[in-house]
């Protein structure tokens, strides 16, 4: 029998005829309804077979010959007709049944004739122990015929099941009925066969006692802090150890064995001593703890890496860093991306002659700028304007002001000249009116400039001054709430310098931007 389906005969019907009367598509109404194709190509069928009645479920358990399975798996075997052809030639009520069909004798199952179906579980009913014993004996007798049976005594296939097996198991003595009668209802006892039975229980009782509660103890474990030790099984060694310790007469090798590890290896853990490479590690700790409180948790474990190697001289893999402050539940600040748009208007447009190549070989080749807004006091605005070197990654010039007009951009780019009198670098920015504005054509073709932008919509294409915006963001301006514009330019100035003389970065070799430009120089 095929599924049933959850839409309603109506329901059907309106899907049915939206293709047949409104010329509604398979593919349109397989999108719209949530049904597949041959579902609904299914329906469709059964309309034009019986109408509105071959819509509806079937309700009785549909009788085929073992010579009509036969006969379509085999027309369909040597390629006389498709599933959907073969199920309305042999009146076969879905698709689905046929193919399970083919799937039985291709697999080398015997097809059969359908039998009479699934039929209702009988509800199980009190008996004595002689009709146990009888009905028991009736379905041995009968080489098990569990369904004859459950006809003749009416009770349950259930009941009869388990009355079988225990019989095997334990004679007729299994087939007493001792619910809620305990120990004493057992027959044919002897005291010590009592007594045994009482400390199998008893130790039965521990066992299932600490098979519950050492896997809470496990879990409990694993949410607190992990600590410098390595090793597999810490915090299950650790559960073991609580356990032990508040129960005192429990078996280690019982805890052991319900935890799946080695009682050896409980006992060489339990008297370990600490390790040089655990000492360093905790001193490792104090220093990772200062330095992220002192840069205000802006550190992520790539530059605490370069932090802590130049402070200690030394040269730790960012793994263990990693570990370490994993260990300790610190993270840096994560920057979350924004959705920006840049109207343009194609006066004084460039192409993007950067095309997203981020990369110098010496100071003042290439330089990217770009303006950001930052709030400060009762939702006033200002706005800061720089320019970055993609040698080094320094920010060669800035300017924070109060008006985001064109004489912010012009007055960055007098700043950047006037540190790097020679320079003629290639100049990348966005489509902003200021960039596209007369003033800054004039200045950057004096300043014997190459001028590139970014395509419309496209903020990767300037992504290192973005980069640099994300940072200044995330690791200062986002810390605190600014009430004056003083205040807001003081922490500007103050990361800024912090940026090209202390920031060091990988992609430098650990060097901070100045002190990669300095080199340069040299």
């Amino acid at each position: 029998m095929s599924k049933r389906s959850p839409k309603s005969v109506s329901e059907k019907l309106e899907i049915v005829l939206l293709h047949l009367e409104e010329g509604k598509s398979l593919s349109w109404l397989t999108r719209n309804q949530g049904i597949s194709k041959d579902t609904l190509s299914n329906w469709v069928r059964k309309y034009k077979e019986a109408g509105v009645d071959g819509l509806e479920e079937s309700r009785q358990w549909k009788k085929y010959s073992k010579e009509l399975k036969e006969q379509a798996v085999s027309d369909y075997l040597n390629g006389l007709g498709s599933l959907k052809d073969l199920t309305k030639k042999y009146g076969i009520s879905d698709p689905y049944v046929l193919r399970s069909w083919i799937k039985s004798y291709t697999s080398g199952k015997e097809l059969k004739a359908t039998s009479k179906g699934m039929r209702r579980m009988k509800q199980g009913r009190k008996t004595t122990f002689e009709e146990r014993i009888e009905i028991v004996n009736f379905t041995l007798a009968y080489e098990k015929d569990y369904q004859g049976a459950v006809e003749k005594y009416g009770v349950s296939y259930q009941q009869i099941y388990s009355w079988v097996r225990k019989f095997e198991k334990d004679g007729s003595n299994g087939l007493l009925d001792r619910r809620g009668k305990g120990l004493t209802s057992k027959p044919n006892l002897t005291p010590e066969e009592e007594l045994r039975l009482k400390i199998q229980q008893e130790e039965r009782i521990k066992y299932l006692e600490m098979e519950n509660g050492l896997p809470k103890k496990v879990r409990r474990n694993q949410t607190t802090k992990p600590t410098v030790r390595l090793g597999r099984h810490l915090e299950t060694f650790q559960a073991i150890k609580e356990y032990a310790d508040e129960y005192e007469e429990v078996s280690i090798s019982h805890l052991c064995h319900i935890l799946k590890v080695s009682r050896s290896g409980y006992y060489k853990w339990l008297q370990h001593q600490e390790t040089t490479s655990e000492q360093e590690n905790l001193g490792l700790m104090d220093i990772i703890k200062k330095l992220h409180s002192q840069h205000n948790g802006i550190l992520g474990y790539r530059r605490m890496t370069l932090f802590v190697n130049r402070k200690l001289e030394t040269n730790y893999n960012k793994k263990r860093i990693r570990r370490l402050m994993h260990i300790l539940g610190l993270r840096s600040i994560i920057r979350r991306a924004k959705g920006y748009c840049t109207k343009t208007s194609f006066v004084n447009v460039e192409d993007n002659i950067l095309n997203r190549n981020f990369t110098a070989t010496a100071p003042n080749q290439k330089w990217c700028t770009d303006v950001t807004f930052l709030k400060y006091g009762f939702s006033c605005k200002a706005y800061l304007s720089a320019i970055k070197d993609l040698y080094d990654g320094s920010i060669v010039a800035y300017v924070v002001g109060q008006f985001n007009d064109n004489e912010l951009v012009l007055e960055t780019l007098r700043k950047a000249q006037k540190a790097n009198p020679n320079a003629t670098p290639l100049i990348h920015s966005d489509r902003g009116s200021q960039y596209t504005s007369k003033d800054y054509y004039r200045l950057t073709t004096q300043y014997q400039m190459t001028r590139s932008m970014s395509r419309v919509g496209k903020c990767i294409d300037n992504a290192p001054i973005e980069s640099f915006f994300g940072h200044f963001k995330t690791e200062c301006y986002d810390l605190k709430k600014y009430k004056t514009f003083e205040e807001l330019v003081s922490d500007i100035d103050a990361y800024i310098y912090f940026y090209n003389h202390q920031r060091f970065q990988e992609r430098n070799n650990g060097l901070a931007p100045l002190e990669m430009r300095n080199k340069a120089v040299a």
